[in-house]
């Protein structure tokens, strides 16, 4: 029963949502006088982000997600969902 509940959880990409919420407010607070803080909090975003949303991805029954299980695509899309949103911020915080 334990196991069921954290599985429900996990499949429900709590997490990785959780995280680009907190890490979208703190990198608007440190974009414009802590930049280095910054670009840290965005390499530790990726790399804890691009986890979770493999595991997302590898849980989830969703047929998509199924057929993508495990294939090269799995993890390019792991991999780059992350950096998309670091990307997205760094430009919209640019101003460009």
């Amino acid at each position: 029963m334990f196991r069921n509940s954290i599985d429900n959880y996990l499949n429900s990409g709590v997490i990785a949502s959780l995280t680009t919420a907190i890490y979208l407010a703190l990198s608007v607070a440190f974009y414009e006088k802590h930049t280095t803080e910054f670009w840290f909090l965005s390499a530790f975003f990726i790399l804890f982000t691009a986890e979770h949303t493999y595991n997302f991805i590898g849980r989830h029954k969703i047929r998509f997600f199924v057929q993508l299980k495990n294939e090269f695509w799995h993890r390019l899309a792991a991999c780059i969902l992350p950096v998309l949103i670091v990307g997205t911020t760094w430009w919209c915080l640019n101003g460009s």
